[in-house]
């Protein structure tokens, strides 16, 4: 039994430092959803075993040892809601056709609900491991929603304004790793990635053609007055699939707004800056395309307000972004919002 609760404690462990693994990158929702449907299986065998065996504590059972046991269905029924809230918070609607999104909304209830259920029918024997791997997945999923919705300070006082004509969607954004995968990036931690909304949905039968994508090409505009001091116009655009980690910006532009504070517009189109270093520019202007340059996934404006000129400068500090929003109040935006 010893080497049972060892080899048990070593997996919870793992479980949890690849949940905080994949926070990092941003996959927060694909580790949850992953994580419930193997919880499903799992406990759904598990139970059907002690259940066999007739090795279940009886509701009537109210001893020392049954109220352990009560504490880690507790536990376990909100770690499992809270996952299921994460996924909810930070799936892509645009992603899927309304029928697909449905689907996925109703499974991810089911297995959450299912979860719940299993949680209460409780057996004689549970190693406290899965119990300190339940609460610690809690807390991390439970700071990156909270992360989610504390409010955010515009502590440049500067006031962007939209970088394209059209309405496009916040595909990566916000102050949590659960919906922005630029989060733990310190210079990039109020970065944007903006696209088409048409240009979210995942489609099997899509051509891998950019040109197939309506983001690509659109005009880019400045959303600030400032002067440009950096710009690269030479990476080629790379077909859907691949990607240049050693050059990750692609092309792009750097325009200082003022001492300390820089605009960084990354991902552009090869050849389509229509500006050089030096040049005065104003808001609105047209600056160059849109375009799938460096290390990227799909044509889209990579977009992010920063303390210094260089990109990855380990000094570099990330800075919230506003954008106006009509007659209303300076808006902060994330994941899913139209910008």
């Amino acid at each position: 039994m010893k080497v049972i609760y060892i080899l048990s404690s070593i997996c919870q462990i793992f479980i949890v430092l690849l949940f905080a693994l994949s926070s990092v990158f941003g996959a927060t929702m694909n580790f949850a959803f992953i994580y419930l449907m193997a919880a499903v299986v799992l406990s759904g065998v598990f139970r059907a075993y002690q259940l066999s065996k007739k090795d279940l504590i009886k509701p009537s059972q109210k001893d020392q040892y049954s109220m352990h046991h009560y504490r880690r269905a507790i536990t376990g029924s909100i770690c499992h809601m809270t996952l299921g809230l994460s996924i909810y918070l930070g799936m892509i609607p645009a992603q899927f056709s309304s029928s697909d999104y449905n689907t996925n909304l109703y499974t991810t209830g089911a297995m959450v609900l299912s979860l719940i259920l299993s949680d209460w029918f409780l057996p004689t024997k549970i190693h406290t491991s899965i119990v300190i791997q339940k609460s610690a997945i809690f807390v991390l999923v439970f700071l990156q929603v909270i992360f989610l919705f504390l409010p955010i300070e515009n502590s440049s006082k500067i006031v962007l304004e939209k970088p394209f004509q059209d309405q496009w969607l916040v595909f990566n954004g916000g102050n949590s790793p659960l919906v922005n995968h630029h989060f733990f990036f310190i210079s990039q931690r109020y970065a944007l990635d903006l696209v088409l909304k048409e240009d979210a949905l995942v489609s099997k039968s899509r051509s891998k053609e950019l040109t197939s994508y309506l983001s690509f090409g659109k005009e880019v505009l400045a959303p600030y007055s400032g002067e440009v001091v950096k710009l690269s116009n030479e990476f080629i655009d790379l077909q859907i699939g691949k990607t240049d980690l050693k050059n990750a910006f692609g092309n792009h532009l750097v325009i200082k707004i003022q001492e300390n504070l820089y605009l960084g517009l990354g991902h552009l189109k090869k050849d389509s800056i229509r500006v050089k270093i030096g040049d005065k520019i104003i808001a609105g202007q047209v600056l160059a395309q849109c375009g799938n340059s460096g290390n990227t996934s799909q044509p889209h404006l990579h977009l992010q307000l920063m303390s210094k000129s260089e990109l990855f400068d380990k000094d570099n500090l990330p800075i919230p972004m506003f954008f106006k929003e009509g007659q209303q109040k300076p808006k902060f935006y994330k994941r899913n919002d139209l910008l």
